[in-house]
């Protein structure tokens, strides 16, 4: 595979879509407008210069603070330290990293060098309008992988792959001034930030602040807001699709990624609102690599423009993109596993490390996963293994949210579709599974819910 040749940019450009009176986001207290985001950015940035520090670790949760203290970083120079969730010992951790540290935050602040940004606001007469322009090697944001299926891991990313891909993202899906995003997913995590965030503000487009969850508050959230464009992840969606046929209506496109998604979600979506989803493939180490819109679950990817796939003898998707780390060499070697067509495109076929051998056999924890799901009664399901070596290679284990199911129903449903030796060994019915904020859990926390320590 040839490395992938992009026109070299010097710079790449937030709000260029925009006029200085034109909507930005959607707000608890008002709609916002593009000179006013730009002025609150102008804000932080001069807040930051007083400050001496040299580092900058943002922890909001309301999406136009974040975007506020998001643009003031950039225009003061600094890179945004974004940690994997904004629990308080998380937050501190990722402050204490890294000397002279500044906290930008909407609520609590765990160390004394800190700026509330609901505390800073434009002055009363703005400057005259003008675009946010950024060298495209300017390093934006340092974010962690998800660390669902290892340890987690830093990653940086420059405005040439962060808004670059942002403008590819526009340009794919036809996104323009019109489009108003609601996300249930992040910012601090780079579907987010991407999708929720950085889109709106390359393509001129609306971003709502809010960030619901319970398909209740999503709906509100929609009718509230006229969001036309929801971004989402499958945990989220599944729920969302239970709502009644009206509550979508707004909606044009829905964008999902971070897992695999149900094919019946996707048909619940299509059949009761009418409305497709658009299904995302990427990670944060080499941003977006293909979409599909999914109606049967057979659907193949298509690779992003400027994008090229290839596979490896073990079927290992590898990525060649403008999008990747610095100095990753021509491919990147993902934990996919694919297998490609003539025509570029792929049948996504699991997790490298998705299949395992238990006593023998092989099987696909998602498909296991996926049976669970598609149990009746059963609401939520996660399924993991560990080597355990010996005979059975590998243990599978199980937690899943069906009140009214018995353990010893779920197995016997399972060997209607599964060798006995392939049924989870270890299953616990709990109330909740511990997902984070994208539907994704650890294997520590997974783990520890099958031991019984938490939950």
């Amino acid at each position: 595979m040839s490395i992938v040749v992009v026109q070299d940019r010097a710079s790449f450009s937030l709000l260029a879509r925009h006029e200085g009176s034109s909507l930005v986001a959607v707000t608890r207290s008002g709609h916002k407008t593009a000179a006013e985001l730009r002025g609150y950015a102008a804000a932080v940035a001069g807040a930051l210069a007083v400050s001496g520090a040299e580092h900058v670790v943002l922890a909001a949760r309301d999406r136009y603070l974040f975007a506020a203290g998001l643009l003031g970083a950039w225009l003061h120079g600094a890179c945004v330290v974004l940690a994997p969730n904004l629990q308080p010992q998380v937050v501190r951790d990722a402050i204490s990293s890294q000397p002279r540290t500044l906290h930008l935050h909407d609520g609590e602040a765990p160390t004394a060098l800190s700026i509330d940004l609901r505390g800073l606001s434009p002055s009363a007469e703005l400057p005259a309008f003008r675009p946010i322009k950024l060298p495209a090697q300017q390093q934006l944001v340092r974010l962690w992988t998800s660390g669902s299926t290892a340890a987690a891991s830093a990653h940086c990313k420059t405005a040439r792959q962060l808004l670059g891909e942002a403008e590819t993202l526009a340009r794919t899906f036809g996104l323009g001034p019109d489009t108003r995003i609601l996300a249930t997913a992040p910012s601090f995590h780079i579907y987010g930030l991407l999708f929720g965030l950085s889109l709106p503000l390359v393509c001129g487009g609306t971003f709502v602040s809010a960030s619901p969850l319970q398909p209740a508050a999503v709906a509100g959230a929609l009718r509230d807001t006229e969001a036309n464009v929801l971004v989402s992840v499958p945990a989220h969606l599944r729920a969302i699709a239970t709502l009644e046929a009206d509550e979508l209506q707004t909606l044009r496109r829905i964008f999902s990624s971070g897992a695999p998604l149900l094919s019946s979600t996707a048909s619940a979506l299509r059949t009761h609102h009418d409305i497709e989803v658009t299904e995302v493939l990427g990670s944060t180490e080499t941003g977006g690599i293909a979409w599909r819109v999914q109606s049967s679950g057979r659907e193949r990817w298509r690779s992003f423009p400027g994008i090229r796939v290839a596979a490896d003898a073990q079927a290992r998707l590898l990525v060649a993109s403008p999008f990747l780390p610095e100095g990753a060499g021509e491919t990147w070697p993902t934990g996919d596993r694919i297998e490609l067509a003539d025509d570029g495109t792929f049948v996504h076929l699991g997790r490298v490390d998705g299949v395992v051998k238990v006593g023998g056999k092989r099987v696909a924890l998602a498909d296991v996963e996926r049976a669970l799901v598609e149990l009746e009664g059963v609401q939520d399901a996660a399924v993991m293994a560990r080597a355990v070596g010996g005979v059975r290679d590998h243990e599978i284990a199980a937690l899943i949210v069906a009140g009214g199911h018995s353990i010893h129903r779920v197995r016997r449903e399972l060997r209607c579709t599964f060798d006995p030796v392939l049924v989870p060994r270890r299953i616990r019915i709990v109330e909740k599974i511990p997902r984070d904020s994208n539907g994704k859990i650890s294997g520590l926390a997974f783990w520890r819910v099958v031991a019984g320590l938490d939950g």
